[in-house]
C-alpha cells in the first residue's frame, strides 16, 4: 500500500512539474515558433485574453470586447460594415491564406491581420501584410504584430480619452490607421495615416490625407534585432496617392459608388507657394488658401512674396529642403488626379526614409449613392534596394505594393 501511495504522490509530483513549465512556457514573451499562442493583457483587471494563431477555417472567438476572426471566410459584406460600426469593440482579423479568400472585393480583408477598433472616438484600422511564404513565419508575424498593437490599444484605453478637437476648427477627423508591408529580406515599409474634412457648405467638402511614411531597408532591421532581413541597404522608393470614389458592393451584382473626388493640392513641393482651392461642385466658391505654412481661409500673407499666410487654420509644411536623399514631387504624367512623390540617395544607406505627405482634395457632398465622406484612398509604393557590393555591380532588388484607407 505504501509503495502505491508513494508512486500517486511521485506521479503527481511529476505533473504538477510538467504543468508548471507548460505555464511558464506560455507566459515567457518569447514565444517559441512552434507556438505562436497570443497573450493579451487588458491592464485595467489583469483579465487575460489567450488564443493560438490557428490554420483552420472559420476560427472564432468571442472575448466580449475582443471579438477575433481567424482565416475567416464566409463573412456577409454588409453585415460586416455594419459590425464595424461598433465603438465599443476590437475586431481582429488574421488570414494565413489570402489567396484563397473569398471576400476579396473587400479591401480590408487583402492583409494577413487587420485590428480595427475606435480611438477617441474615430474609426482606426490597423494591417498588416507580408510577402512572407512559410506559414511558420507568417504565424510569428501575425502573433507578434496583433499581441504588439492590442497591448497598446488596451492600454490606452484605460487612460481618460478626450477629444480635443473643437467645433470651429477648419479640418475635422474623419478617420485613422496604420499599416505595415514586409518584404523580407529586402525590408519593409510602414505608414500612418489621417483622413480629415471641411465641410464648408452643403454642396462639397473638402479633405486632407496625411501620411508619415518610413522606408526600412534589411540592413536597419538586421541592425535592431529583426530576424529574417539581410544586409540591404536603402537607395530610392516612392509614394503614389489618389482620392478614389468608393465602391460598396451590396450583393447580387450590384455596386454603390460614392462621390467623385477632385484633387485640389498636395505636399511637400520643391518650390511652394500660394494656392488658391476653388470649388469644382460649387463654382464661383473659394475654400481658402494653401500656403507654405498651411491652410488658411483668406488671402493675407506674412511675407512679401505671398507664399506663406498670416492667418492660418490649419498648419502643415509644404517645403522640403533635405537635400539627401533628394525629392521629386509632380503629378502624375498619366492621371492628374495622382500625386507622387519619389525620394532617392546618391549611395545606398543603412537608414530608414521618413516621408510626410499630404493630399488635398474636394467631394461632392450630395448626387451619389453612399454617405457623405465615403471614399477610397489608393496608396502604391515602390522601394529599391542594394546590397553591400559596390554599386558598379548593380545589385539591387525593388519590391512594390499597395493599400487601400477608408471603408469600401
Amino acid at each position: 500500500m505504501k509503495k502505491i501511495f508513494g508512486t500517486i504522490v511521485l506521479i503527481f509530483l511529476i505533473v504538477t512539474v510538467h504543468f508548471c513549465e507548460i505555464v511558464n512556457h506560455f507566459e515567457n514573451k518569447n514565444i517559441e515558433e512552434s507556438t505562436f499562442i497570443t497573450k493579451l493583457s487588458k491592464i485595467s483587471n489583469q483579465t487575460d485574453y489567450q488564443f493560438e494563431i490557428l490554420e483552420d477555417l472559420n476560427n472564432f472567438l468571442d472575448f466580449g470586447e475582443i471579438l477575433i476572426y481567424g482565416n475567416y471566410k464566409n463573412f456577409n459584406v454588409m453585415e460586416l460594415k455594419q459590425m464595424l460600426k461598433n465603438p465599443n469593440k476590437i475586431f481582429i482579423f488574421y488570414d494565413l491564406f489570402l489567396d484563397d479568400n473569398e471576400n476579396i472585393n473587400l479591401e480590408i480583408l487583402k492583409n494577413h491581420a487587420v485590428i480595427y477598433y475606435y480611438k477617441n472616438n474615430t474609426p482606426y484600422v490597423s494591417t498588416l501584410q507580408s510577402s512572407s511564404t512559410s506559414t511558420q513565419m507568417l504565424k510569428e508575424e501575425i502573433t507578434s504584430f496583433i499581441r504588439d498593437k492590442v497591448k497598446n490599444i488596451l492600454e490606452d484605453k484605460t487612460k481618460m480619452q478626450v477629444s480635443t478637437h473643437t467645433s470651429n476648427e477648419t479640418f475635422l477627423p474623419l478617420y485613422s490607421g496604420d499599416f505595415r508591408k514586409i518584404n523580407k529580406p529586402y525590408g519593409y515599409i510602414d505608414g500612418i495615416y489621417n483622413v480629415k474634412k471641411y465641410r464648408a457648405n452643403d454642396i462639397s467638402s473638402l479633405y486632407l490625407v496625411e501620411t508619415h511614411v518610413s522606408f526600412t531597408p534589411g540592413s536597419q532591421a538586421t541592425s535592431n534585432g529583426s530576424s529574417g532581413y539581410g544586409k540591404w541597404y536603402n537607395y530610392n522608393g516612392y509614394v503614389h496617392l489618389k482620392a478614389e470614389p468608393a465602391q460598396n458592393d451590396v450583393g447580387y451584382g450590384q455596386t454603390r459608388y460614392g462621390g467623385i473626388p477632385i484633387f485640389k493640392d498636395a505636399y511637400p513641393v520643391n518650390q511652394p507657394g500660394q494656392i488658391s482651392i476653388s470649388s469644382t461642385y460649387n463654382i464661383g466658391f473659394n475654400f481658402g488658401y494653401s500656403f507654405k505654412n498651411g491652410f488658411s481661409l483668406d488671402n493675407i500673407s506674412s511675407e512679401k512674396d505671398y507664399t506663406a499666410g498670416l492667418n492660418i487654420s490649419y498648419s502643415y509644411n509644404k517645403t522640403y529642403t533635405t537635400s539627401e536623399p533628394a525629392l521629386s514631387a509632380q503629378r502624375n504624367a498619366e492621371d492628374d488626379q495622382t500625386y507622387e512623390w519619389r525620394y532617392s540617395y546618391k549611395d545606398p544607406r543603412n537608414e530608414t526614409h521618413h516621408l510626410y505627405i499630404g493630399y488635398m482634395f474636394e467631394m461632392n457632398n450630395k448626387g451619389h449613392q453612399l454617405f457623405e465622406g465615403d471614399s477610397a484612398i489608393r496608396y502604391n509604393f515602390k522601394m529599391t534596394v542594394n546590397d553591400d557590393a559596390p554599386l558598379i555591380f548593380d545589385k539591387s532588388r525593388s519590391f512594390e505594393t499597395f493599400y487601400y484607407a477608408g471603408f469600401y
